[in-house]
């Protein structure tokens, strides 16, 4: 007995509390009704469960229900590792014991559900390692002989006894996919975090969906006959720390760490005993789902419906069907929001980003580009059989002569290969600033005279994107914009009347715009009347 209390993992000092309390607090119901046998495998629940690590000699078989945690017993097996391809690699001694205890755990885990018991697994991230098959390749003779270990990918989760595939992938928005696990979720949805999406699989029952989507992060399987349960949740983050915790970081990026005093997260002394502790929630709720009555019906009992079933099922087919309309409008709606961000970026990116925008929006006018090599000109194409060379900055001030100086670099080596070309410098300029306070000028005196003798086309980021939303509401006048974008010489005038692009803020007038000169009703005066809907890309 001594050797297994060995093995057995420690809980912290903020669990034990709990659980001393729940015993005093609990005699009388305890001598009413046996407590359900309740057991952790290198997980803490905090509620007055037994703790053994996954590769303990421990029977699973004397527990109702077990919670395991396969990242946290993968630790187990690090102690000395090494890396290969990017991933660990666990030495000879540690892959044996790994392999050995999953096979073993693997058979029990089966067992255990074949008897109508419960098992409960987080579901971890990406936890493939690699692990020593026992065979090696030499090379070489004499004292040039060089061993090499052969390894092979190895997942802990090969435990699990179904057949079951987990694709990697963190996050917070989560909502129930049914009433099943609802009532829990509503009471600790903070406590929650994904980092796997379970892959469809006929057997398993949903119970946590990614908002917005259909993708599965938590699910139940009933087995068959036996009525044993295997659910798979996220991970559950519980409101203390580790006392044995030696402070690595290796949670998901989206949780924060600290202090408690720093995080807010209540300290022992602080606890709220009257706030449900969701260690308690969860195991409250699979006692609930293993305590029901098996109410599993002969196959033959589906042939006789009462009238009431019948009504009901039409109704739930024409409601799933009607979700199902919805979820492809929402996903549809989704893209053409993506799509409008990524505009943005013409009036608040720089670098790549703003480059790729700026390439999508001349060829929504209708501008081929070829490949570029890296360090050249950003953009080089034509329209309509005319060569054009395209500049673009991002800039948290004005334009300036060097970024013109650069433009007529690209310029310069088009012709000098005998090539006529069109140089366009399109700078995004004042981007740290919301458009509605870009008053400054964009392009100073200094440096129209130098583009306007070597024919430059000036154009701001939001000039452009004014361009782009003409184009997305009246395709027709993109040959009309292309034109006047090939041949303007100097700044590109108007195109900057926010009122044409965006709708009015909540407490400005529709008629506030950027620029104080009204456009005229002519090719480079004419905008796109704000009355008109602002409509998504068609394509």
């Amino acid at each position: 007995m001594d050797a297994l209390v060995g093995e057995m993992g420690k809980p912290n000092l903020a669990t034990a509390s709990r659980r001393w309390r729940r015993s005093i607090e609990g005699v009388a119901g305890m001598c009413e009704a046996a407590p359900m046998r309740v057991l952790c495998l290198d997980y803490d629940l905090g509620a007055g469960e037994d703790h053994y690590r996954f590769g303990s000699s421990v029977s699973l078989f004397d527990y109702d229900v077990v919670f395991w945690d396969p990242a946290q017993s993968l630790e187990g097996y690090k102690a000395l590792r090494d890396t290969y391809q990017g991933r660990d690699s666990l030495n000879d001694n540690a892959s044996a014991r790994l392999v050995n205890d999953v096979h073993r755990r693997n058979s029990e885990f089966k067992d255990f559900l074949e008897m109508g018991r419960c098992l409960v697994i987080f579901l971890p991230g990406d936890l493939d390692v690699w692990v020593d098959t026992g065979k090696k390749d030499y090379s070489g003779t004499g004292r040039n002989r060089a061993a090499t270990r052969i390894v092979d990918r190895f997942n802990i989760l090969k435990a699990i006894p179904l057949d079951l595939t987990f694709a990697p992938g963190s996050g917070l928005e989560i909502t129930p996919a049914n009433d099943i696990m609802a009532s829990l979720f509503k009471q600790s949805r903070e406590s929650w975090i994904y980092r796997s999406v379970i892959e469809k699989h006929q057997t398993v029952k949903p119970l946590l969906h990614i908002k917005g989507t259909k993708k599965s992060v938590a699910g139940m399987v009933r087995v068959k006959g036996a009525g044993g349960r295997l659910i798979l949740l996220p991970e559950l983050v519980l409101p203390f720390a580790d006392d044995e915790s030696d402070g690595d970081a290796d949670d998901l990026d989206l949780v924060e760490t600290g202090s408690p005093e720093d995080s807010g997260v209540a300290t022992q002394a602080e606890e709220d005993e009257d706030e449900p502790w969701p260690g308690d929630l969860l195991l409250a709720w699979v006692e609930s789902l293993v305590a029901e009555p098996d109410a599993s019906l002969p196959s033959w009992t589906a042939e006789y419906k009462f009238p009431t079933e019948a009504r009901r099922s039409a109704e739930q087919v024409a409601l799933e069907a009607e979700l199902s309309e919805l979820q492809v409008r929402i996903e549809s709606l989704n893209a053409e929001q993506a799509r409008d961000e990524q505009w943005k970026t013409l009036i608040a990116g720089s670098g790549a980003s703003l480059e790729r925008r700026v390439r999508e929006a001349f060829e929504l006018v209708g501008f081929t580009f070829e490949q570029v090599d890296p360090g050249r000109s950003d953009l080089k194409g034509e329209y309509q059989g005319r060569r054009v060379v395209v500049e673009v900055k991002g800039l948290s001030k004005s334009a300036a002569e060097k970024n013109a100086a650069q433009l007529e670099k690209w310029v310069s080596e088009e012709l000098a290969e005998e090539r006529e070309v069109k140089g366009v410098l399109v700078v995004n300029t004042w981007r740290e600033l919301p458009v509605a306070s870009r008053t400054e000028a964009d392009f100073p005196n200094q440096m129209l005279k130098y583009c306007e003798q070597r024919g430059h086309c000036l154009l701001t980021g939001l000039q452009l994107l004014s361009m782009v939303r003409a184009c997305l509401d009246s395709p027709d006048r993109k040959s009309e914009i292309a034109s006047l974008v090939l041949d303007t010489v100097g700044p590109v005038e108007n195109w900057s009347d926010l009122a044409s692009i965006f709708v009015p803020r909540e407490g400005q007038a529709e008629s506030a715009q950027l620029s104080v000169d009204e456009p005229e009703s002519s090719l480079q005066g004419e905008v796109v009347d704000p009355t008109e809907s602002q409509g998504a890309d068609p394509d």
